[in-house]
C-alpha cells in the first residue's frame, strides 16, 4: 500500500481510537460529580467535553514518550502503527460495552509493542520505557488510593464538629473546581498519547521532521476534539460503574477522589509519563471508600475491574501482533523495508571508513549517503543549548554506496582528521525505507591505549 494511503490510515484510526478513549474514559472525568448528584449527567458531560478538548493544550511531554519512547521508531512502520490503533479500539470499545472502565494508555501501549514485536522482534522494544509504563501501572492507582485516603481523613477531622448540610453544599460547589481539574487533566494525558502516534505517522511517512522538532498544532486541535466528541457520547454503563458501583459517593468524596487523581495525573504529564487515569480515578474512589471501613467498597466489582485492567496490556498485544501479521502477511500492507539497524563506524588508516550493520528485513539493497560534520566552535554553542550535539551538512549530502547487496562498506573517499555523518536507507521493490539514524564518525585512528606497568617481580 502506497505510504500516503498508510499515513490517512494512522490518522484516521488514531483519532477514531481517540473518540472510543473519551467514549469510555468519560467515567474517568465525571462519574464522581455525577455520582454524587452535583451535576445532573448532561452537564457533566458537556463541562468534561470543553475541558478534555483544552487539556489537549497542555504540553508535549507523554506525545513524546508515545512517540519514541517506548519502540524504536527506527524499526517500526505506518502499518505497525494502524495494527496498534485497531487492536486498541476493538479493545476499548468491547470493554465500553461492558461497562468496565479499562485503561486506553494500556490498550494502546499494548497494541503498539505486540505489532512493534511482529514486525521486528523484541529488540524493538525500548526497555527503559516500558519498565517506566509498567511502573506507573503499577503505581498510579496504590498512589491515587493513599492521597485520597489520606485528603479525605483530614477534612473528616477538620469538619467534625461541622453540620453535614451546610458543609455537604460547600463541598458541592468545590467539587465543581475538582472535577474541571480531572477534566483538563484527562485530556492532557490522554489527547497527548494519540498525538504521539500521530506525529509518529507523519515522521515515518516523511511528512514531519522528528518528535524532537513538536507536535503540529493540527494534530493537537485533532485529537482533542476527537477526546473530547467521544467525551461528549458518554460511557454510560462504564459511568454508572464508577459513580455508583464502587462506593457511594457524597460531594465531600468525591472532592476527595478527584483532588488527589488530579494531582497524580499532573506529576505524571509534567515527568512525561504516560498513565491510566481510569487506574489513578478508581484507586482514589477505593481511597475515600476505605476510609469509612471495609464494607462500604464494593470490592467484588473492585475485583472485576483489575482483572480487565490485568488482561488489558497482554491482550491488546495479542491483537496487535495478529493484526499487523494479518496486514502484511495476508494483505501485503507492509513491505517497505526498515531502515538499517545498529549501523557501526570505524576508521582504518589508510583504507577508510568502515561500516558495517544489522541486515534489514524485506531488503534487496541499500543505498548510503555521507555528510560533513559541522565545525567544533558551533558544536560548543549547541552543546550549551542543551541540543544535540552534532548536526550533519545537508549541503555536503553524497551518495558514496547504491545497490549495495551486504551491510557492510568501505568508504575509501574519507579525508583523514574530518568527520562524516552517515544514513543510510535499505530498498526493495516496493521502495525504499526511511533513512537511519544519523552515524558520527571521524576519520582519525583510535587512540593507543597505554600498555600496563609489568607487574613486579
Amino acid at each position: 500500500m502506497p505510504y500516503d494511503a498508510l499515513l490517512w490510515a494512522v490518522i484516521i484510526t488514531a483519532l477514531l481510537f481517540d473518540f472510543v478513549n473519551g467514549w469510555n474514559d468519560a467515567a474517568n472525568a465525571i462519574a464522581t460529580v455525577v455520582g454524587t448528584r452535583v451535576l445532573s449527567p448532561f452537564k457533566a458531560i458537556m463541562l468534561a467535553t470543553v475541558l478534555n478538548l483544552a487539556g489537549a493544550f497542555m504540553g508535549e511531554e507523554v506525545a513524546k514518550t508515545i512517540g519514541g519512547g517506548l519502540v524504536h521508531p527506527d524499526l517500526i512502520s505506518q502499518t505497525v502503527l494502524v495494527g496498534a490503533m485497531v487492536s486498541a479500539i476493538v479493545w476499548a470499545a468491547a470493554m465500553t460495552f461492558l461497562g468496565m472502565p479499562i485503561s486506553g494508555s494500556h490498550s494502546l501501549i499494548g497494541g503498539l509493542m505486540g505489532a512493534a514485536v511482529a514486525k521486528a522482534g523484541v529488540h524493538v522494544v525500548q526497555a527503559k520505557g516500558i519498565v517506566q509504563v509498567l511502573l506507573a501501572m503499577l503505581f498510579s492507582p496504590i498512589l491515587g488510593f493513599l492521597l485520597a485516603f489520606l485528603l479525605f481523613s483530614v477534612i473528616a477531622y477538620l469538619f467534625r464538629n461541622k453540620r453535614p448540610g451546610p458543609t455537604g453544599r460547600m463541598f458541592g460547589w468545590l467539587q465543581l473546581v475538582s472535577v474541571s481539574s480531572m477534566s483538563l487533566t484527562h485530556g492532557q494525558n490522554d489527547a497527548q498519547k494519540v498525538m504521539g502516534v500521530i506525529t509518529l505517522g507523519l515522521v515515518l511517512s516523511g511528512r514531519h521532521a522528528s518528535m524532537e522538532s513538536g507536535i503540529p498544532t493540527w494534530v493537537v486541535i485533532s485529537c482533542g476534539a476527537a477526546i473530547a466528541l467521544g467525551t461528549a457520547c458518554g460511557g454510560w454503563k462504564v459511568i454508572k460503574t464508577l459513580g455508583h458501583g464502587l462506593s457511594r459517593l457524597k460531594p465531600v468524596d468525591g472532592f476527595a477522589a478527584e483532588t488527589a487523581a488530579s494531582l497524580v495525573l499532573l506529576g505524571t504529564g509534567h515527568l512525561g509519563v504516560p498513565v491510566s487515569t481510569t487506574h489513578t480515578i478508581t484507586g482514589s474512589i477505593l481511597g475515600v471508600g476505605s476510609t469509612k471501613g471495609i464494607n462500604s467498597v464494593r470490592w467484588g466489582l473492585g475485583q472485576k475491574i483489575i482483572l480487565a485492567w490485568v488482561f488489558t496490556l497482554p491482550s491488546t498485544m495479542a491483537l496487535g501482533g495478529g493484526i499487523y501479521w494479518l496486514m502484511w502477511s495476508g494483505l501485503g500492507m507492509d513491505q517497505q523495508p526498515t531502515p538499517p539497524w545498529k549501523v557501526a563506524a570505524a576508521y582504518m588508516e589508510g583504507k577508510g571508513m568502515a561500516l558495517s550493520w544489522q541486515e534489514s528485513r524485506d531488503t534487496t539493497e541499500y543505498r548510503i549517503y555521507r555528510y560533513e560534520a559541522i565545525a567544533e566552535p558551533q558544536e560548543k554553542e549547541l552543546k550549551d543549548k542543551k541540543k544535540r550535539y552534532i548536526v550533519r551538512v545537508p549541503e555536503t549530502e553524497t551518495v558514496v554506496a547504491d545497490r549495495l547487496a551486504t551491510p557492510a562498506f568501505l568508504d575509501e573517499g574519507v579525508t583523514p582528521g574530518t568527520r562524516y555523518v552517515y544514513m543510510l536507507v535499505s530498498i526493495n521493490e516496493h521502495g525504499p525505507s526511511m533513512k537511519s539514524k544519523e552515524i558520527v564518525a571521524r576519520a582519525a585512528p583510535a587512540p593507543a591505549k597505554t600498555p600496563a606497568p609489568a607487574a613486579t617481580p
